[in-house]
């Protein structure tokens, strides 16, 4: 079963042709107050993503993301509705970054690098249960 499993998800991260797949460096700013919410590195393959920073980490597999806050040891697990980052096309960016609005955020990346070689699809996926009996989880979907 564990097995079927992955291999869908791997599925759900590959199907679109992996023609987006990417590495770069993110930072996030509050439209309206100019300051850095958070910033850190990010993976890009299609429409499942990781966003890593000291303050913790947003996991996606397109299907569902997972964020997990390392100073409450908190992980969310939700329904992705996150789809800001469907409409980068590598090929249309000039030079290596590029900007992205979403929700009254500006999301900016640079330093972007493609990538040749696929990341499984569990890349994209945070196991719950590999965290310690500390950590508050809450699943929302």
């Amino acid at each position: 079963m564990r097995a079927l499993v992955t291999l869908i998800l791997f599925s759900i991260c590959t199907v679109a042709g992996a023609q987006n797949r990417f590495t770069c460096l993110f930072k996030v700013v509050e439209e309206e107050s100019g300051q850095e919410v958070v910033s850190g590195k990010a993976f890009v393959q299609d429409s499942c993503y990781r966003f890593e920073s000291p303050g913790g980490a947003l996991y996606c597999n397109g299907k569902d993301r997972w964020i997990h806050y390392s100073e409450s040891q908190e992980l969310v697990i939700q329904k992705n509705d996150l789809s800001m980052l469907d409409g980068i096309d590598l090929n249309g960016i000039k030079g290596d970054s590029f900007t992205v609005d979403y929700s009254g955020l500006k999301i900016y990346l640079s330093k972007i690098e493609r990538v040749e070689q696929a990341w499984p699809a569990t890349f994209f996926i945070i196991d719950p249960e590999s965290f310690g009996p500390d950590t508050v989880i809450t699943d929302l979907r």
